[in-house]
């Protein structure tokens, strides 16, 4: 399925028409190369049915590049592993058009991967990584969070080198396993050279969460229990002190349901937005330059870690 981000209407791929649309959004696999415990995946019994996206999609998707500003290829999985991820962003070369924005958690980030990327006109790149430590980055996601920055170094450094100007972004889905380690994870996105942090809440995939457990050595980790979307006095205080760190530091921080209360709530509304003043990225130029204001821009990716 394709449907732009913004309406969520969905795009027909056997349609002979499609109207101009500021973002498209692909599911491109259900294939991933971990097991995070608060995803599909990181149960016992996994994600049945895992797929790409068609050939006969994709071809679709690039046949209609020039109707789209921004293409977000997603899904619940990694998208670097489909083949399709790759047909894309090999057809992407020499356009400005659309524009590519993706999730990954960083592993296949490889300087040969990222040196194919540098084809592709890129708008952002968000990195979910959940965790500071490398011991809770390892209970939650199951890898070694080492791997991962270095994957964030070899896009770091690829935009020096190039001077492109996209944005990248680190995600962070907020438990109670990790939500103590928010400020520091905003101060390694800003070591790192993100451009901006998004937090959100645990989206209930069950209809009932204490069903939902996975086994992490000694660690077990139930959903019920780490949710923390109702419970504002055990994350409110870890995500101010984040939004303090990104201030101090000149990061911008963007969140999905962040602050339970309201008055808290008001608060995030009415502090300046953090993006590093500093960047090489020109947040107005990249924008201006897909047609888009800065204002509906800066309304930033979906709601997807």
């Amino acid at each position: 399925m394709i449907a732009s981000a913004e309406t969520y209407t969905v795009f027909d791929p056997q349609a002979s028409t499609i109207g101009r649309t500021d973002r498209v959004t692909l599911e491109i696999t259900t294939r991933c190369n971990l097991k995070c415990v608060m995803c599909p995946h990181g149960l016992p019994e996994g994600l049945p049915g895992q797929s790409d996206a068609s050939d006969m999609l994709i071809g679709e998707v690039i046949r209609y590049f020039d109707k789209t500003r921004i293409l977000q290829p997603t899904g619940v999985g990694e998208p670097l592993l489909s083949a399709g991820f790759w047909k894309i962003v090999d057809a992407l070369a020499g356009r400005t058009n659309p524009m590519l924005m993706f999730v990954t958690n960083g592993i296949l980030l490889t300087k040969p991967n990222v040196e194919r990327l540098t084809q592709a006109p890129l708008f952002q790149v968000n990195v979910s990584l959940d965790a500071a430590r490398p011991d809770t980055h390892l209970r939650i996601r199951g890898n070694d969070l080492a791997k991962s920055l270095a994957g964030v170094r070899n896009l770091t450094d690829m935009r020096a080198r190039t001077g492109a100007d996209f944005l990248i972004r680190f995600a962070f889905v907020i438990m109670r396993e990790n939500v103590e380690e928010a400020p520091a994870f905003v101060e390694m996105a800003h070591s790192l050279g993100a451009n901006a942090v998004y937090f959100e809440h645990m989206v209930t995939l069950v209809t009932d969460p204490k069903a939902w457990n996975v086994k992490r050595g000694n660690w077990l980790f139930n959903y019920a229990e780490n949710e923390l979307r109702g419970d504002a006095a055990a994350s409110d205080p870890w995500i101010l002190k984040a939004m303090d760190r990104a201030d101090a530091l000149g990061i911008r921080i963007d969140g999905s349901g962040i602050l339970l209360e309201p008055g808290l709530e008001a608060l995030q509304d009415s502090r300046p937005c953090r993006l590093d003043p500093g960047a090489r990225v020109s947040f107005e130029e990249r924008t201006r330059r897909i047609g888009l204001s800065v204002s509906e821009a800066a309304k930033g990716a979906p709601d997807v870690a």
